[in-house]
C-alpha cells in the first residue's frame, strides 16, 4: 500500500490518483479553528479526524484516553484497509505524529513498506506516539 506522510499544506492540496483512506491528526488546541477539508474527490474512500498532541513522556502514552484514540484508530483503518490502495496521513507540519502513525500503522498492518526505512526516512518521528500505537495493537492482537 502506498503511504503518503504530509503536512496539512501539502495534504489539503494533495489530489490522490489511487483510493484513499486519509487520517487527519490535529492537536487538541485546534479543536476550534478553522480547517479547510482535503480535495474533493471520488478516490478519498475514507476522511477521518482526531486530536491528538505530541506526547512527550511513556505517561502520557499510557493514559486511557490516548489508548481510547488509538484503539479507535486501529479499528477504523481496519475495517476500511482492504478497500483502499493508499494512506494519506497528515498533521500540521508532517514531521512527528503523523510520520509516527504512519510508521505504526505500516508495522501492524503490513502496508508493504519496509519500517526501519520509513523509521531512518523521518527521523524526528515521535517515538511516544510510536510505541503507543504498536504496543495498544499488540495488546488487542493486532500484532
Amino acid at each position: 500500500m502506498d503511504l503518503k506522510i504530509l503536512s496539512y499544506r501539502k495534504a489539503i492540496k494533495y489530489e490522490p490518483i489511487e483510493k484513499t483512506y486519509a487520517i487527519r491528526i490535529f492537536s487538541n488546541n485546534h479543536k476550534n479553528r478553522l480547517k479547510l477539508d482535503l480535495v474533493q474527490s471520488s478516490n478519498y474512500i475514507r476522511k477521518v479526524q482526531y486530536y491528538l498532541d505530541d506526547l512527550v513522556s511513556e505517561k502520557e502514552a499510557e493514559s486511557v484516553v490516548n489508548q481510547g484514540l488509538v484503539l479507535t484508530m486501529l479499528n477504523d483503518f481496519y475495517e476500511w484497509k482492504d478497500k483502499c490502495d493508499c494512506l494519506l496521513i497528515h498533521c500540521i507540519y508532517g514531521l512527528s505524529r503523523s510520520t509516527a502513525i504512519g510508521i505504526a500503522f505500516n508495522n501492524i498492518f503490513k502496508l508493504g513498506n519496509d519500517t526501519k526505512s520509513l523509521m531512518e526516512l523521518h527521523q524526528k518521528y515521535n517515538r511516544h506516539i510510536y510505541d503507543m500505537f504498536v504496543n495498544t495493537a499488540k495488546k488487542y492482537k493486532y500484532l
